[in-house]
């Protein structure tokens, strides 16, 4: 029991050390789409250890959630956008069908009892048990250049709307097939309203 109550001391102290930077708004509404896509959508699917695993968390260059046969791709825009950013290939490539879901958030004030970084990671850490699993997930939120900062509460966002496509063969999307392989990294944007038809 002591050596519990040490391991959780020490990964509550990592995470909340003293950072007087904070993420850029644009990283801060992405963290907070994928946060939301475990608490809301993959606890109640499945237990802490394997959505917590299933999250890749900085590793940008492979699809933000994979556990099984499936995939997903989570991107966070300002509601009302008409595009969405991929900001890499193998973001969406893949010979197997997955997800690319889509969070839209508005911007509220302060007061405001909406969604905020530190209560979804917060709300969060409260739900799982597991003092390994909030290791890994707090090392993750590391990785992606999250520590606890006062400064984050002053971005508050409504959850507007949330919608999950089927990207299937014909799905618009780059692949690595598509291009020359001269060609190292590429990014592209999407226009909504033309995915429609692969909406769930």
């Amino acid at each position: 029991a002591y050596q519990s109550v040490c391991e959780v001391y020490f990964i509550m102290q990592r995470m909340f050390r003293s950072n007087s930077d904070i993420l850029p708004e644009h990283e801060i509404k992405g963290l907070i789409g994928e946060l939301l896509f475990i608490k809301e959508y993959l606890f109640p699917m499945m237990n802490t250890t394997k959505a917590i695993s299933a999250w890749s968390g900085a590793e940008k260059t492979r699809k933000d959630f994979a556990f099984d046969h499936e995939w997903y791709e989570v991107k966070t825009i300002d509601y009302g956008k008409e595009t969405v950013h991929i900001s890499s290939i193998e973001q969406l490539d893949s010979p197997i069908e997955g997800y690319l879901v889509i969070f839209q958030l508005e911007r509220m004030a302060e007061e405001y009892d909406g969604v905020s970084l530190n209560k979804l990671v917060t709300g969060i850490l409260n739900q799982i048990t597991s003092v390994y699993d909030k290791d890994i997930f707090t090392s993750k939120l590391q990785d992606a250049h999250y520590s606890y900062s006062p400064k984050y509460d002053e971005y508050v966002y409504e959850l507007r709307t949330v919608d999950e496509y089927l990207v299937t063969a014909n799905f618009p999307r780059i692949t690595r097939a598509d291009i020359s392989s001269a060609i190292a990294k590429a990014s592209f944007d999407i226009t909504i309203a033309e995915i429609s038809s692969y909406k769930k």
